[in-house]
C-alpha cells in the first residue's frame, strides 16, 4: 500500500540533521558587520543629529519604547447630566476639542456608549414584549366515586 505522505510518521525528514559547526548566511553577515558596527552606529547617529529623519527614526525606535495610550481615569462630570446617548457623545467630542481627552480615549468611550445603548434597547424590548397568560392545565379526575360535573 502506497502512502500519500512524503515522510513516515515518527521519522525525521532530515535524519542526518544539520552538520555540526555549519555556518548560516545570517551568521556570516553578523560576523562581517561586527568589526564595522561601531563605525556604522556612529554614522547613523551623526546623520540623525544632522537632520536625517530616517536615521533619527531608526535611532529612536531602537532606544526608546513606543508611546502607549494613557490608562489614566477620565472624569467627565457633565456626562452624567447629559440626557441620551447623542448628548453624551457631544460632551465627549467637546472634551476632545478642549484637549481634556485624547481621540483614542474618546473613541473608546463612544464605543462603550453604543454598547450601553444596545443593552438599554434590548432591556426595553424585553419589557415591551407581552407575555401571554399562563395556560391553566387541568386534569380530569376519573374515578368511579367522583362525577365529572361536581
Amino acid at each position: 500500500m502506497k502512502r500519500d505522505t512524503r515522510f513516515l510518521p515518527g521519522r525525521s525528514g532530515n535524519p542526518a540533521g544539520r552538520k555540526p559547526n555549519a555556518k548560516s548566511k545570517s551568521g556570516d553577515l553578523r560576523r562581517a558587520l561586527a568589526a564595522d558596527l561601531p563605525a556604522v552606529i556612529a554614522a547613523v547617529i551623526k546623520a540623525a543629529k544632522s537632520g536625517d529623519v530616517a536615521a533619527a527614526s531608526l535611532v529612536l525606535s531602537r532606544c526608546l519604547a513606543p508611546v502607549r495610550a494613557s490608562a489614566l481615569p477620565v472624569e467627565l462630570p457633565a456626562l452624567a447630566d447629559a440626557q441620551g446617548i447623542a448628548a453624551q457623545s457631544r460632551v465627549i467630542r467637546a472634551a476632545v476639542s478642549a484637549g481634556l481627552l485624547s481621540p483614542t480615549d474618546a473613541a473608546t468611550l463612544v464605543a462603550l456608549l453604543a454598547q450601553a445603548a444596545d443593552i438599554e434597547r434590548d432591556a426595553l424590548d424585553d419589557e415591551d414584549e407581552t407575555t401571554p397568560e399562563p395556560v391553566k392545565i387541568t386534569r380530569r379526575v376519573v374515578d368511579a366515586g367522583i362525577a365529572e360535573n361536581e
